[in-house]
């Protein structure tokens, strides 16, 4: 059952090799063995340079995270470390999100700048779920805010064509003729 779960997952041109071999850890493993990118460095290349051109621009912060996160899901492929202890695992991992956290902050457009600052005066420093959670409220606020500023302008805005008191041209008339303003 688990070796035709595997064959009809994938696309006909490729599951069609490996229909006979007799057992689905033994599909497994020669379809592992052909298609495996994981020693392959351009693709890894392509991904490190994706991430380090990242930038927020005219995107909203959660579609600048999100992109991040997906090339982050996709590095992640390629580790292949194999840790004597727990606590080197940890502690790489703690370092390896730091540094993520770090590329996200570094990216984020100038507007963000405060809430960057504040971010990385934290001790310790918060996770990057976190850090995007707070970032992304602060640019909602900020969406809000300068939302409310606009809606009070065009609102001051009009207020003050309608109290200037000035009449039409065509209400003054004189012998049939507008008077030029």
């Amino acid at each position: 059952m688990v070796t035709a779960w595997l064959i009809n997952s994938m696309e006909p041109a490729i599951g069609k090799p490996f229909m006979f071999l007799p057992t689905a850890s033994d599909v497994w493993e020669a379809v592992k063995e052909t298609y495996s990118d994981l020693e392959n460095y351009s693709q890894l290349y392509d991904l490190n340079t994706r991430m380090w051109r990242q930038q927020q621009g005219n995107r909203d912060v959660t579609s600048y995270y999100n992109e991040l996160l997906t090339i982050w899901q996709e590095l992640d492929f390629f580790e292949t470390d194999e840790w004597e202890s727990k606590n080197d695992c940890c502690r790489y991992r703690k370092n390896l999100e730091h540094g993520r956290v770090f590329v996200f902050l570094a990216r984020l457009n100038k507007e963000l700048d405060e809430v960057r600052g504040r971010l990385l005066g934290r001790k310790p420093l918060p996770s990057l779920r976190e850090i995007f959670s707070e970032v992304r409220r602060e640019e909602a606020q900020r969406h809000v805010m300068l939302q409310r500023v606009a809606e009070q302008r065009v609102e001051t805005e009009g207020s003050a064509l309608i109290s200037n008191g000035k009449k039409p041209a065509s209400d003054y008339r004189d012998g049939g003729k507008q008077k030029p303003w």
